[in-house]
């Protein structure tokens, strides 16, 4: 994989001056602990005894974003708003969308149709109770929501969400098949909007660019070049980061091989990688962005 996208960073940049200001993509970002990762049932064992990084790592991720003028959307995971209610009260007052990241940042491919809204409506009632606000946007743990045995959009429509963003184009997150760019989805119990993060297609099959290993480790004129011709067919593009992502000196955790490269690859960088997208591109939080796409489906995975 960094191998594949160190070949594909060589493409040159090819953006006209002034598009990049002129037209609004959408940040998001992942509000979870730097040990909250999915298939490692030993750090669930672990996770009391680990160090915590989330308020200095969000708050230096804060001061980034009104530095530069930007806003985002915050996934918050339910567990973090429980035990730190105070730093997500500080992220609505700065400016920013609260949206979920369900409770226990459980895979959809764990549970079933009823665990899974058990496990929506306990993150949606913590965060309501702390912003007085019911989330409308929802994003599944690792992706996970387009690999479910349900649907997990229809799931979420009848909860009364706005939007999903929760789907990859790119494996092995998700399908090729899945919708790469923000839709508007039809479901058996009405429509949803989907807002995947950025990928890009190449002879090799899709690549990630606006997820946040993309973002590491592709070059900044990579993914300018990427946002530069979604801005031409006026169309949005997501990103995602995490606040563990731009700290200085990450703990570390024994990680398979694939998890390890995932998790630790390119994080040396990404705080001045991330300052310097925001000099040339305005980020804003989904809830304030118009979908500019047409209605589809989802296909079913066989």
């Amino acid at each position: 994989m960094v191998q594949f996208l160190s070949l594909l960073a060589r493409e040159p940049p090819s953006f006209p001056p002034g598009m990049m200001e002129a037209f609004v993509h959408a940040l998001t970002i992942d509000l979870e602990e730097w040990h909250d990762i999915c298939g490692v049932p030993a750090i669930e064992s672990d996770r009391r005894s680990l160090p915590s990084r989330l308020r200095e790592d969000a708050l230096r991720l804060l001061e980034m974003l009104d530095r530069r003028g930007s806003r985002g959307t915050f996934f918050v995971l339910g567990r973090v708003a429980e035990t730190s209610p105070k730093l997500v009260e500080e992220v609505a007052a700065s400016g920013h969308e609260i949206a979920s990241h369900g409770h226990e940042h459980r895979m959809a491919t764990e549970t079933d149709e009823a665990g899974f809204v058990a496990d929506l409506d306990r993150a949606a009632r913590v965060l309501e109770a702390i912003t007085g606000t019911r989330p409308q946007g929802h994003r599944a743990a690792a992706w996970s929501l387009g690999r479910a045995k349900f649907d997990g959009l229809a799931a979420l429509v009848r909860r009364g969400y706005r939007y999903d963003s929760s789907l990859a184009a790119v494996r092995p997150l998700g399908r090729p098949d899945l919708p790469a760019t923000p839709v508007r989805l039809t479901t058996p119990a009405g429509t949803i909007e989907e807002w995947p993060p950025l990928s890009a297609s190449s002879p090799l099959g899709r690549y990630p660019v606006g997820f946040a290993l993309g973002l590491r480790l592709l070059p900044n004129r990579v993914i300018l070049k990427h946002l530069s011709r979604m801005a031409e067919q006026g169309r949005r593009a997501v990103l995602a980061v995490h606040p563990w992502e731009l700290d200085p000196d990450p703990p570390r955790y024994r990680l398979p091989l694939g998890l390890h490269i995932a998790h630790y690859a390119g994080l040396g960088g990404m705080r001045d990688k991330l300052d310097d997208l925001l000099r040339h591109v305005k980020l804003e939080r989904i809830d304030r962005l118009a979908l500019p796409e047409p209605l589809g489906t989802v296909p079913t995975d066989d």
